[in-house]
């Protein structure tokens, strides 16, 4: 049997705004349907979404970890952002 969720169940299941949930649906990077007034989110779409983002970061991650290791074999200096020396602000 398919589980529905309207957009609060939706928004409570992702840990998420409701504004973030119609944003997401809107955008179509969250699969839903809108029934005349109210989106409808099947339960199965929700973890499908889940699935491919933690799968995407994931591997975003990896590279990112892949291109961090290569720059130290290579001994390029790596700095992470927020150890970079700023610039001192000099005004207008």
């Amino acid at each position: 049997m398919l589980k529905t969720f309207n957009a609060d169940e939706c928004a409570a299941f992702l840990n998420v705004s409701r504004g973030t949930v119609f944003d997401l649906a809107g955008r179509g990077w969250l699969r839903g349907a809108k029934v005349v007034r109210a989106w409808v989110f099947l339960e199965e779409d929700l973890l499908t979404y889940l699935s491919e983002l933690a799968q995407k970061q994931t591997e975003e991650r990896r590279l990112k970890w892949e291109a961090t290791q290569e720059a130290a074999r290579s001994g390029v200096p790596i700095f992470p952002p927020s150890r970079r020396r700023r610039l001192p602000f000099r005004g207008l």
